[in-house]
């Protein structure tokens, strides 16, 4: 486990899993996953021929977070071949969500418990049967 740096409330750890149901959007069958707190993004691989990905071996994703008040971001794009970049790719869904609310729904027992830091800093990988559904 990583430490938060000096000045920062704490870490949250984000591990996407799966997607289902995303949109057609012209037979979008490439889906990734961008996930951003601040400044700070992080890329999912790209999931081909599916509109329902499963990452089998995901990658966790760790933010410094400074307030409760940051957004995390989820936003799946289509990876078109014909296109370079993310900010090309169409967008297939998004969620987002504070720190804050996150936090709040831990302690509603929504999701899996904060972790012992600072309020800002909810932490730990909550069950699939309570993942958050991204769509439009």
């Amino acid at each position: 486990r990583r430490r938060p740096r000096s000045g920062c409330a704490g870490t949250l750890r984000v591990e996407v899993q799966r997607c289902s149901n995303l949109s057609i959007f012209d037979k979008a069958k490439n889906p990734y996953v961008v996930c951003k707190v601040g400044q700070v993004e992080e890329r999912t691989t790209t999931q081909t021929g599916t509109l329902d990905p499963v990452w089998r071996a995901p990658r966790t994703f760790v933010f410094d977070v400074h307030e409760a008040s940051q957004l995390c971001s989820l936003n799946v794009y289509n990876s078109d071949m014909n296109m370079a970049g993310a900010f090309n790719d169409p967008l297939l869904g998004r969620a987002h969500f504070s720190l804050h609310d996150l936090e709040e729904a831990a302690r509603a027992g929504m999701i899996g418990p904060p972790s012992a830091a600072a309020a800002a800093a909810a932490s730990g990988h909550p069950p699939l049967r309570r993942s958050a559904s991204l769509g439009r």
